[in-house]
């Protein structure tokens, strides 16, 4: 019998056989994981490990089209280590996230940091957005500054830290892998550097408000950084924590005091298939959170706030209404700064609400001395990932003409908007269309003491009304242009219904305002509302449009604030 090789194994067979540009076709489908499973089943595959066309591919799904972020530290960065480093476990951070801290809720943002060479490090920043309350007009909302709170960030290349550690070594990456005799499939001398040097470090930013000895007002901020390889950020599968207000705190005589209200939940459910999105949930290890109890404090900050509605966290008791979904939540450092760390991701509001997160802290060690401090476990929120259509729509301007302006549906207002509320500054809203009940409504992502995070703000419905001269005292009121044939043409007026609440979020009789709403722009909104002592206010609502970090300013260190402002439309 001859020893000959099989003629069929003398050409490649199945995966292997598969041609390269198929290859990069069926990578395009599949997951990061799941392309390293799938180029790892055999050695002709895995000769493709490091093609750039394949990792360009997955970067390019976090809008990463070139590297031009990433030559901080020389050109030596690929798409494949940018990936296997940095976006395969935090990439799918990218985005917004909204979070359940109670009344004023929270918005995070993570991005590639574009301006590597300008900060002086790359890698991934996470910016809690923060609005200013308006100088002038009060109907127009404005853009947030950005508060850097948390940075991920990535390291010079290991043959670059090997280099450094080791006292030698070439100018390139032929220390690791460039040798005629290397064999690109052994990545056992790279595994091994990469276990000496961590590819990522973790800084938690704290805003530290400073005081002078002679004002009482705090007039700067100074930045507290702490830098770890620990990861700060917390993939929560599941947690029990509970948000009560006591809208009216009993006193020490009152034998059946008032049952406290349960905050409203976060995200609400009624709309949490729309804001959920569950393919950003990151590759972290999943954890159950424990819940906070500050019960004991809320008789102290009932005295701090004589009057006021008693905020309080405690484990939930009864039926979870919170839809099934998981969350990350950001570790305050250990440190001094916790606190300050704490507010700028979960930020309070104690002029309206008393809150025990003020107090908790705080020990009183003497009839006649100040309160201490105490260390104690810090609440920064749990954040869901938040789905959102990118970026504004095709300006109505732009669309064909002979179509009246009326290309657009209610539809298409759906997505993330910034909405002013009057003294109570801008707000982030997401806006929904029911179609069953042709029917737009607005969902709090923040809110204020009155109305708080995670209810309705407003609904209106689907049929239009007539608009004639008898609305031209209202649209100027609006700052429409009557005299604009164009934009009257395009013109859409609605009529809705606003809710309205006390401190506390204490609804009462007659708690809905009469609106009319107003609409030439798919990305902007103009409303009426009518109170109920028959005043008005008009307010307006802008789509949260993409950020232009090239344009942006920084007026103080650790904040971002863009250029240009909504408040130029007017």
């Amino acid at each position: 019998m001859s020893l000959t090789t099989s003629p069929s194994l003398k050409h490649p067979t199945g995966l292997s056989a598969i041609p390269f540009d198929i290859l990069v076709q069926i990578c395009a489908h599949l997951s990061g994981a799941d392309i390293v499973n799938l180029l790892s089943t055999c050695r002709s595959l895995r000769a493709h490990v490091r093609e750039e066309s394949i990792w360009a591919e997955l970067c390019s799904r976090y809008e990463i089209t070139d590297l031009s972020a990433f030559h901080l530290h020389g050109e030596r960065r690929t798409f494949y280590t940018v990936y296997t480093e940095l976006l395969h476990s935090y990439g799918p951070l990218l985005g917004l996230w909204a979070s359940d801290n109670p009344f004023q809720g929270s918005i995070l943002q993570f991005r590639i940091v574009t301006e590597s060479r300008e900060v002086g490090w790359e890698g991934i920043v996470g910016e809690i957005l923060k609005f200013r309350l308006p100088s002038d007009d009060a109907m127009v909302p404005i853009l947030p500054d950005y508060w850097e709170c948390i940075r991920i960030e990535l390291l010079p290349p290991p043959v670059d830290r090997a280099a450094s550690r080791l006292g030698s070594g070439p100018s390139d990456s032929t220390a690791i892998r460039g040798t005629t005799n290397h064999d690109p499939n052994d990545q056992s001398s790279e595994r091994q550097v990469a276990s000496l040097f961590p590819t990522t470090t973790f800084t938690q930013i704290s805003h530290y408000k400073l005081w002078d000895e002679d004002d009482d007002e705090p007039h700067k901020f100074d930045l507290i950084h702490h830098t770890t390889h620990e990861n700060p950020i917390h993939l929560i599968t599941s947690h029990n924590q509970g948000y009560y207000v006591w809208t009216d705190y009993p006193s020490e005589s009152e034998d059946n005091p008032d049952i406290p209200l349960t905050h409203p939940s976060f995200p609400p459910l009624d709309i949490s298939d729309r804001l959920y999105d569950a393919s950003r949930i990151p590759i972290f290890k999943q954890r159950v959170a424990d819940a906070l109890d500050h019960t004991p404090s809320t008789s102290h900050a009932s005295q701090m706030s004589p009057g006021s509605p008693v905020l309080y966290l405690a484990p939930f008791v009864g039926d979870d209404p919170r839809p099934s979904c998981h969350f990350i939540t950001v570790l305050s450092p250990p440190t001094g700064y916790a606190n300050a760390f704490a507010e700028t991701l979960a930020p309070r509001d104690t002029a309206a609400v008393a809150d025990t997160r003020e107090t908790v802290g705080y020990v009183q060690v003497g009839v006649d001395s100040l309160p201490e401090y105490t260390n104690h476990p810090h609440y920064t929120g749990y954040f869901f990932p938040l789905r959102h259509p990118k970026g504004l729509r095709t300006p109505i301007e732009d669309t064909d003409p002979a179509s009246g302006g009326h290309d657009w549906s209610l539809q298409d207002l759906e997505g993330v908007w910034l909405g002013a509320y009057l003294y109570h500054g801008t707000e982030v809203l997401y806006i929904k269309w029911d179609e069953e009940k042709d029917e737009i409504e607005a969902w709090k992502l923040t809110g204020n003491s009155c109305v708080p995070r995670g209810v309705m703000s407003w609904r209106f419905h689907g049929t239009e009304l007539p608009v004639d001269s008898s609305r031209n005292e209202l649209l100027s009121e609006m700052k429409i242009n009557v005299n604009d044939a164009a934009r009257t043409a395009r013109l859409r007026i609605y009529q809705g219904t606003g809710i309205l609440a006390e401190d506390g979020y204490v609804l009462t009789a007659g708690d809905t305002a009469d609106l009319v709403v107003a609409i030439s722009d798919p990305d902007e909104i103009r409303i009426q509302w009518e109170w109920r002592d028959g005043t008005h206010d008009i307010s307006w609502y802008r789509r949260y449009p993409n950020r232009d970090i090239s344009s942006e300013t920084i007026p103080r260190p650790g904040v971002r604030r863009p250029q240009d402002d909504f408040a130029d439309v007017v």
